[in-house]
């Protein structure tokens, strides 16, 4: 058993998220590297969705992979906006290095600008306030 792997032990619960592998089969990945395989004889490996978090029990530890036994139905996984600080003055940081700069110079300022300004307008349309 690698290191990496010697950090977990049987029956541990952890979370994962849910994602599709070669020929669709579900798996996930640990940050470790570790391959997150789903037992298959659990009641709760025809309710994964890939994209959603589930929780279980790891059942099986190899070299490459792990096998997770889910306790319960997967879930959506939370998404959780964070405002802005109203004082944070990038945009107008940018603006003034784009007005000092010239010709090709200006290209990487004004996509990060871009980038910035389309991300605003997202949180905006979906926290409501657009």
């Amino acid at each position: 058993m690698s290191s990496v792997s010697a950090q977990l032990h049987l029956g541990d619960k952890i979370t994962v998220t849910i994602m599709e592998g070669r020929g669709e089969q579900l798996i996930s990945r640990l940050e470790t590297g570790l391959i997150v395989l789903f037992d298959q004889n659990s009641k709760y490996f025809d309710s994964l969705i890939p994209g959603e978090e589930v929780e279980g029990h790891v059942t099986v530890i190899h070299e490459n992979y792990i096998i997770l036994s889910p306790i319960s139905a997967s879930q959506a996984i939370q998404i959780v906006y964070v405002q802005a600080d109203p004082n944070d003055d990038i945009i107008e940081s940018l603006e003034e290095i784009i007005e000092e700069l010239t010709g090709r110079a200006k290209v990487i300022p004004l996509a990060l600008l871009r980038i910035i300004r389309l991300q605003q307008l997202q949180v905006k349309l979906l926290t409501g306030e657009a």
